[in-house]
């Protein structure tokens, strides 16, 4: 009872409600005629055909990965690389320092 209490019982706490929602969207959409509710099952073939097995996974999201991740690496580089000399350099840091305290001076909202 102690496992199942401890080990167990989130497990089931974490999926009951997708598993739910699923099951109640299923019989919604196997008994209306809307267009607007599709079934599981054809949403699901459809979105794999279409983003993975399809075209589109090199057409657009891999391009899209590409530069989201250059612009990452790019960024990472440049920050480590200012960080650094302003770090080290005693004019840059006096020079950049009024800037820097402006904005630590803002609200976390701004």
């Amino acid at each position: 009872m102690r496992i199942f209490k401890r080990y167990i019982s989130p497990v089931l706490a974490l999926f009951a409600l997708p598993v739910l929602l699923i099951a109640a969207w299923w019989a919604y959409a196997t008994t209306s005629p809307s267009f607007f509710v599709p079934e599981p099952i054809p949403l699901a073939e459809t979105f794999v055909d279409t983003w993975i097995t399809g075209e589109r996974l090199t057409r657009d999201v891999l391009p899209s990965l590409q530069r989201l991740l250059i612009g990452l690496a790019l960024a990472l580089i440049l920050g480590v690389v200012l960080g650094l000399l302003i770090g080290l350099n005693r004019v840059i840091r006096q020079l950049t320092e009024p800037v820097f305290e402006f904005f630590r001076a803002l609200p976390r909202r701004c």
